[in-house]
C-alpha cells in the first residue's frame, strides 16, 4: 500500500502534485498535475491518466482529510452516491454527452505528518476520476460563461444560445431521471461547458447530493443551493421528490442565462420560504443584461416570465413535470421552432492568442494508438469516415463497424436500422448524420439511429448540412467492369430530395463543406487527374469554379460558415484559402499530402500530414508552423477538430492525438 505524506495544514492537498494515485484497474494510475479548486468536502485536481490505451487528462475529485475526519462513513457515502449516479449512464454507447462521465473510482492513502520521514495519522480518502472538460477562454462552468458574456457583450445569452444551453441541460437531467436518480443541486456552477458556437456543449456535473426518487424523506436541512433548490427538499418529512424538483433548479438557470443574474436573493431561511411561497416573481425585463432582441419582444418576455413563475412554484404539481417539457416550453416562449436542431449563432471569438500554439505551452498526448481486437492485439480495421463533436467524442464508420470514441477507447455501436454505414457528419455535440449504403440517411445520438430518409439503393459517400434546412450529399456509381460515372450532388430539404445535380467535370469528389447558408465547397479531381475546386449553390442549382492550381489533387476542405471562409488542402503541401472573393494558394515546405483541415474559434487554421500537424495563426502576416511532429505516426490523418485550447486528430488506423494548451 502506497502512502503519501501530507502536512496537516495542507488542506488543498498541494502535496499530491507530482505523485501518482493508483487505480484498481489494471496498469492504470493518475499523475496529479495541479489543483483546480477546493471546498469543504473535496479537492478537485487535474491529473494525467496513464493506462494501456495511452495518456489522457482527467479530473480527480478527492475527499478532504478534514471532511473524512469529521464525517467518517458519511463522507464515503456522499462519494458513492455520485459514483452510482454517474456509472448508471456509462453503459450507453455512446454515453449521453450531456452528463460528465465517470472514468474510475478508488481510495488514496495519506499520512498526516509535519515531516515526510516521520510517521503520522493515516487516512483513507475516497476519490472519483471524471472526464476532463476544457472550457477555454470563456470558462468551464456555466457561471463563468455567463460572466464572460456580460464582460464582452454586457448581456446574457442570446435566445438561440440560451435555448441550446437549456436543451442540453434538460437532456442530461432526463437521462439521469430515466435511471431513477434526482440531481437536487441544479445550478450554474454544476454545469460544465466546452466548445464554441454550434459545437458548444453543456454537461451536468456534481452529483454529490443526488438520491433515488423512491428514497423517501430526508432530514438534511439546507441541502442544495438557495435560489436553485426546490422548497420540498427542505422538508424533514412527508415530501415526495421527483423530476419536478430538478425542474425548479433548471428554471433558475434559465433566468440566470437570460438575465445575467440570480432569480432569487435570500438573507435568511425564513426569507427563502416566504419568497418562494409567494406568487410574485421577478421579470426578466427588469434586468439590464437582457439581450436586446429579446427585450424588444414583450410577448416573448411575458411568456418566459409566466413559464418561470410556474416552474418555480412552491407546489411541484404546478411545475412542468419533466425537464424536456420545460425545455420545449422555453423554446416556444423564445420563439424558436422545435425540431430545428442546434441553433447557436456566431459570437465574437475568444481572444485569438488563446489558441495559438506559438504563444502558449501545448502538451501533446497519445490518446489511442490504433484499433485493437477484443484481446488487445492490433487490428487491420481502418476508418472510412469520421467526425469529432464539441463534446470531444468521435463517431466513425470503419471497414468493419460503426464505432464511437468516448474519450478513452473505441467502442462498437449497435447500428440497428442501417444497412451498412458509410459517411458521417457532425451536426453538434452528441449529434451526427450518418448515410447508409442503401441510400438511407440517419440522425445518430446517444438514443440511437433515427431514420430521416428511407434508402432507395443510392449510396452516399459524403454529406454535410443543417437539419430542416439543406443537406448536400454526394453519390457516385462504381463498377468493377467499367469506369465510374461522374459523381452526383443530392439536395435534401425540409420538403424532401430535389432533382440530382450531376458533376460532369468531376471524376471524383473527395470532400464537401458548408461555406455559409447558401454555398457549399466541393473539392476533388477532374477526368484528366487535375485538382478541382467549386462552389455549389444548392437552392439555385448551379456551380461556380474557384481558380486554383490544377496540378494538385485536392483531398479535404474545412469551412467556417459564420464568416464564409474555406480552406482546401491536397498533395504537394498545397493549401488554398478562400475568404469571400479572395482566393490564395500556397505550398508548404513539406511536400507531403495534406489529408485533413479545420478552423479553430479564433480563426486559426489547422491541417495535417502523416506524422505532422501544421498551424496558421489568424492575421495577414502569419506563417505556417509545425507544433507537433512524430515520424512514427505513419498513417494519414482522417479527421480533425480544434477548439480554443484543444486539438484532436484521428488517423486512418484509429490512433488519436490530442493537443492541450495550458495544461500545466
Amino acid at each position: 500500500m502506497s502512502v503519501i505524506p501530507i502536512h496537516p495544514a495542507d488542506e488543498r492537498l498541494e502535496g499530491l502534485i507530482g505523485h501518482y494515485v493508483p487505480s484498481g484497474l489494471p496498469h492504470t494510475q493518475y499523475q496529479v498535475v495541479r489543483i483546480l479548486g477546493s471546498g469543504g468536502m473535496a479537492v478537485v485536481v487535474l491529473a494525467l491518466r496513464h493506462d494501456p490505451f495511452g495518456v489522457a487528462p482527467a479530473v480527480l475529485k478527492i475527499l478532504t482529510p478534514r471532511f473524512v475526519g469529521n464525517a467518517g462513513n458519511t463522507a464515503t457515502l456522499s462519494l458513492l452516491k455520485e459514483a452510482q449516479a454517474l456509472s448508471a449512464l456509462n453503459d450507453q454507447v455512446p454515453p449521453t454527452p450531456y452528463v460528465v462521465r465517470l472514468l474510475d473510482t478508488g481510495t488514496l492513502h495519506i499520512s498526516l505528518t509535519q515531516h515526510p520521514t516521520q510517521p503520522g495519522t493515516v487516512l483513507e480518502l475516497g476519490w472519483l476520476a471524471l472526464e476532463y472538460i476544457h472550457g477555454d477562454a470563456e470558462g468551464t462552468t456555466l457561471g463563468e460563461r455567463v460572466r464572460y458574456s456580460l464582460q464582452r457583450t454586457r448581456a446574457g445569452f442570446d435566445p438561440l444560445r440560451a435555448a441550446d444551453c437549456l436543451g442540453d441541460i434538460a437532456k442530461g437531467l432526463s437521462a439521469v431521471h430515466e435511471m431513477g436518480i434526482l440531481h437536487r443541486d441544479v445550478k450554474p456552477n454544476n454545469v460544465l461547458c466546452s466548445g464554441f458556437g454550434d459545437r458548444e456543449s453543456f454537461k451536468i456535473a456534481d452529483f454529490g447530493i443526488s438520491r433515488s426518487e423512491d428514497a423517501g424523506t430526508f432530514v438534511s436541512a439546507g441541502v442544495g443551493t438557495p435560489g436553485y433548490t426546490a422548497p420540498e427538499q427542505l422538508y424533514t418529512q412527508g415530501a415526495k421528490l421527483g423530476p419536478a424538483s430538478d425542474v425548479f433548479g433548471l428554471a433558475g438557470i434559465a433566468y440566470y442565462v437570460l438575465a445575467g443574474r440570480d432569480m432569487f436573493h435570500f438573507e435568511t431561511m425564513v426569507d427563502m420560504v416566504r419568497t418562494i411561497s409567494a406568487r410574485e416573481r421577478p421579470s426578466i425585463r427588469e434586468s439590464e443584461h437582457l439581450a436586446q432582441d429579446l427585450k424588444a419582444s414583450r410577448q416573448a418576455c411575458d411568456a418566459i416570465d409566466a413559464l418561470l413563475a410556474r416552474s418555480t412554484s412552491a407546489k411541484p404539481s404546478e411545475r412542468p413535470q419533466t425537464a424536456e417539457e420545460f425545455a420545449s416550453e422555453i423554446r416556444r416562449a423564445l420563439h424558436i421552432p422545435t425540431g430545428l436542431g442546434r441553433t447557436t449563432m456566431s459570437r465574437m471569438p475568444a481572444h485569438a492568442e488563446s489558441a495559438a500554439p506559438s504563444r502558449v505551452g501545448w502538451q501533446w498526448l497519445t490518446r489511442q494508438r490504433g484499433f485493437t481486437d477484443p484481446f488487445g492485439n492490433p487490428s487491420n480495421e481502418y476508418v472510412l469516415s469520421a467526425a469529432f463533436d464539441g463534446a470531444q467524442g468521435c463517431l466513425a464508420t470503419t471497414s468493419k463497424n460503426l464505432v464511437y470514441w468516448d474519450g478513452r477507447l473505441w467502442r462498437g455501436v449497435p447500428a440497428r436500422g442501417g444497412a451498412g454505414l458509410d459517411a458521417v457528419y457532425c451536426m453538434g455535440a452528441g449529434e451526427w448524420l450518418v448515410a447508409s449504403r442503401d441510400g438511407g440517411v440517419h440522425r445518430f445520438t446517444y438514443q440511437g439511429l433515427e431514420e430521416i430518409v428511407r434508402g432507395v439503393g443510392q449510396r452516399y459517400e459524403r454529406l454535410c448540412g443543417v437539419m430542416r434546412q439543406v443537406i448536400v450529399l454526394v453519390s457516385q456509381e462504381r463498377s468493377r467492369f467499367a469506369p465510374p460515372r461522374p459523381p452526383v450532388l443530392h439536395r435534401l430539404t425540409r420538403h424532401g430530395l430535389l432533382e440530382p445535380f450531376p458533376l460532369e467535370h468531376f471524376s471524383s469528389v473527395n470532400d464537401i463543406g458548408r461555406l455559409d447558408t447558401m454555398r457549399w465547397l466541393v473539392v476533388g479531381r477532374g477526368h484528366q487527374g487535375q485538382g478541382l475546386i467549386a462552389i455549389f449553390h444548392p437552392m439555385a442549382g448551379h456551380l461556380e469554379w474557384v481558380q486554383a492550381p490544377a496540378n494538385t489533387a485536392y483531398l479535404a476542405c474545412a469551412t467556417n460558415p459564420d464568416h464564409g471562409r474555406g480552406m482546401v488542402v491536397g498533395t504537394q503541401g498545397c493549401v488554398v484559402m478562400i475568404d469571400e472573393d479572395d482566393v490564395r494558394a500556397e505550398r508548404m515546405g513539406n511536400p507531403a499530402p495534406l489529408s485533413v483541415a479545420c478552423f479553430d474559434p479564433s480563426g486559426g487554421a489547422w491541417t495535417a500530414t502523416a506524422g505532422s500537424l501544421f498551424y496558421l495563426a489568424p492575421g495577414p502576416h502569419a506563417r505556417w508552423q509545425c507544433p507537433w511532429h512524430d515520424p512514427s505516426w505513419t498513417a494519414p490523418f482522417a479527421s480533425m477538430h480544434a477548439s480554443a485550447g484543444v486539438v484532436l486528430a484521428l488517423t486512418a488506423d484509429g490512433s488519436i492525438l490530442e493537443g492541450l494548451g495550458n495544461l500545466r
